[in-house]
């Protein structure tokens, strides 16, 4: 199955060499969880592109395909194959467009996975981009331009590509959930004093890090294309900004994970937590604490047509027929 997000949190600050600022990448397959977690990495190293030394001629092929040498080092950017259909470029989060854009190229793979490349979608497909989304803004807000995304579509083994995992990572080097929650006077409220204990709660329905003071009700709007100064002059406060997140995105997402048996990897800080197909969590304490976020979760499709049909809720009852083949 290759090496996903808890392998690259271990062997990525490992395999570092901080002296030389020089990186060497193994032969064997990376998921999003590893290539996303590579590329923040890379990224808040600094590491030039010399000191990058990728073992594989094909994984350095791909690397170029997702765009990793073109975000990186701004070599030109490639022609993606696919991009869209069972892979997306990795993507750095460095403003609410680019933010948009891989989250409609995230979600675009969601619409070829279930065949649903036309008109509507279903209520259900429709929760789980709303989810993307909502992560994707969570993470560019908290994660300073840190943050960087990617999806991939693969086959499952032994299945005779009758089965496919969909798996999507988002990791950022910013503040990290602790942090975040020292920051806002969440961890005081709440007596969050470790990683652990504010990646939980971070998790739980209506917990946010977000500050009562960090959104002004009053402001004024101004769109992502906007320029120059404001048009409402010096007296009137005015934003870029169009993320007022709720921090609603990982309780939902760990919902969707439980429900539809999917899996899921999470960690900032010294913590990791991951939830099995079988909805098992377990703890444990990185070596190398993991300065940010990092977050990568797999669904099953076998295991989401199962939930799918055990369900009487008509919002999903259309996404069943269509992922069967039926109109």
């Amino acid at each position: 199955m290759g090496k996903g997000l808890a392998e690259a949190l271990i062997e990525i600050p490992s395999t570092y060499d901080e002296e030389y600022k020089q990186f060497f990448l193994n032969k064997d397959f990376y998921s999003p969880g590893y290539l996303s977690s590579l590329a923040a990495f890379l990224s808040f190293q600094h590491v030039l592109e010399r000191n990058f030394d990728c073992e594989c001629p094909n994984n350095n092929s791909y690397l170029e395909t997702l765009g990793l040498y073109h975000i990186l080092w701004g070599r030109k950017a490639p022609y993606q194959v696919g991009n869209g259909q069972y892979y997306t470029p990795i993507t750095q989060l460095l403003s609410v467009e680019s933010t948009d854009d891989v989250t409609a190229s995230i979600n675009s793979c969601l619409r070829h996975f279930t065949g649903y490349t036309d008109g509507d979608i279903p209520e259900g497909l429709a929760k789980l981009t709303h989810v993307v989304g909502e992560l994707l803004d969570n993470v560019w807000s908290h994660g300073f331009s840190t943050g960087f995304a990617m999806a991939q579509k693969t086959a499952v083994p032994y299945t005779d590509r009758k089965d496919f995992y969909l798996e999507f990572s988002i990791v950022d080097k910013g503040l990290g959930f602790l942090e975040e929650a020292k920051r806002s006077g969440k961890s005081k409220e709440h007596n969050l004093n470790t990683d652990i204990c504010a990646l939980k709660w971070c998790l739980k329905k209506g917990n946010s890090t977000k500050h009562a003071n960090d959104i002004d009700e009053w402001v004024q709007q101004l769109p992502p294309e906007h320029t120059g100064d404001s048009p409402y002059g010096a007296g009137i406060g005015a934003n870029y900004e169009v993320n007022h997140h709720q921090g609603l995105g990982l309780a939902h997402l760990v919902e969707l994970i439980e429900k539809c048996h999917g899996s899921l990897v999470i960690a900032s800080g010294e913590a990791m937590l991951t939830i099995g197909e079988d909805g098992q969590r377990t703890e444990c304490n990185l070596y190398n604490p993991w300065k940010g976020v990092a977050i990568s979760c797999k669904f099953k499709l076998s295991l989401l047509l199962k939930e799918i049909e055990n369900t009487d809720d008509d919002e999903v009852l259309a996404l069943m027929d269509r992922l069967k083949g039926g109109v």
